[in-house]
């Protein structure tokens, strides 16, 4: 509700807002574990072979965790739970049938995992770039840092100064774009340029 309200508001109060936000760490923001992640992200990118190393084993441990816990608490994966006993995370997981979001739309319930508390979620939608949103759930306080923490590790491998604006076709409804005054909006806090991903046409 806030972000759709933030969103929706004027470019001045946009702006105004970003300047308080701004002042708050990013371990406030996103959570206290910001630091720990971005020291992950910063170490997918070491160049040194022994920490490539270290990542690697990283990935495959906790492709190992995911894997584990669907096959043992999501239902809809619960029969293929004989896979297991192959060790190797990625043969275990190309031994996995793939799904359609049409599957996932149809009983959403069978698709999370049972062990994590439902006051843990929080609801989220897909961008509808494909004019077809679907609702998801990401977990509260673990997902989005992580998310921010890598992120931020590919914008300073790119180049991507403090100040730079990306490009964004990211679903979001674009006010001015209703009544076709303007197809595009600037978002201060994650310095986005957000285009109107319903008026792709080549007459816009």
């Amino acid at each position: 509700w806030l972000l759709a309200r933030y969103i929706a508001s004027p470019q001045w109060l946009k702006s105004t807002i970003v300047l308080a936000y701004a002042a708050v760490p990013m371990r406030l923001r996103v959570g206290p574990s910001w630091q720990h992640w971005c020291d992950l992200a910063n170490l997918s990118q070491q160049d040194d072979a022994g920490q490539g190393q270290i990542f690697d084993t990283l990935v495959r441990h906790k492709l190992r965790q995911t894997l584990v816990c669907a096959l043992n608490h999501v239902p809809v994966w619960q029969p293929h739970q004989a896979l297991l006993q192959e060790s190797d995370p990625y043969l275990l997981l190309r031994q996995l049938p793939l799904l359609g979001k049409d599957m996932i739309k149809r009983d959403l319930n069978a698709h999370l995992a049972q062990n994590r508390p439902a006051r843990h979620r929080m609801k989220m939608f897909t961008g509808g770039s494909t004019s077809t949103p679907m609702q998801f759930y990401i977990e509260q306080g673990v997902t989005r840092v992580k998310e921010y923490a890598f992120i931020e590790e590919f914008h300073s491998r790119v180049g991507l100064g403090s100040e730079d604006v990306v490009l964004a076709l990211r679903g979001r409804s674009v006010p001015g774009a209703r009544d076709g005054t303007r197809f595009w909006m600037y978002e201060p806090i994650k310095r986005h340029l957000l285009f109107s991903s319903d008026h792709l046409e080549p007459q816009h």
